[in-house]
């Protein structure tokens, strides 16, 4: 996986928690490469507390006024923090003016960003999705 030159993999194996202890090595062998993936699993995944610490992400839900710029002004502010966009979903509100994004980030959005963020003019809400276990 190191040799691999793309930052990003998926994992296509539907069974990789059926041997948690493989998993688990191999969730902690994938940490200090900092490549990010993603893998496709069962829900049988959540009676697992460490693997599910393994895999923990950071993500962020914004509503923001749907005109340009609305994602350059915040992206450009994490970017100024050195935060990374590792994931971004943006969808519209039905027939509204709202865009709603859920963006995974690298790190947790430390409580100075959320503040910058919502002093953009065209953001309206940042909630933090932390999911500790």
């Amino acid at each position: 996986i190191g040799a691999i030159e793309s930052r990003y993999f998926f994992i296509t194996d539907d069974n990789i928690f059926v041997n948690t202890k493989s998993a688990t090595e191999l969730f902690s062998a994938l940490v200090p490469l900092k490549k990010k993936w993603a893998c496709q699993v069962s829900l049988d995944v959540a009676k697992d507390d460490a693997l599910l610490r393994l895999m923990r992400c950071h993500i962020s839900l914004i509503y923001n006024i749907d005109k340009p710029g609305a994602i350059g002004s915040f992206a450009m502010l994490l970017g100024k923090n050195n935060i990374n966009i590792d994931q971004m979903q943006v969808g519209q509100e039905e027939g509204g003016e709202l865009n709603i994004i859920f963006l995974k980030t690298n790190v947790s959005l430390p409580s100075h960003v959320i503040e910058e963020m919502h002093q953009l003019e065209l953001v309206k809400t940042v909630t933090p999705l932390e999911f500790d276990f």
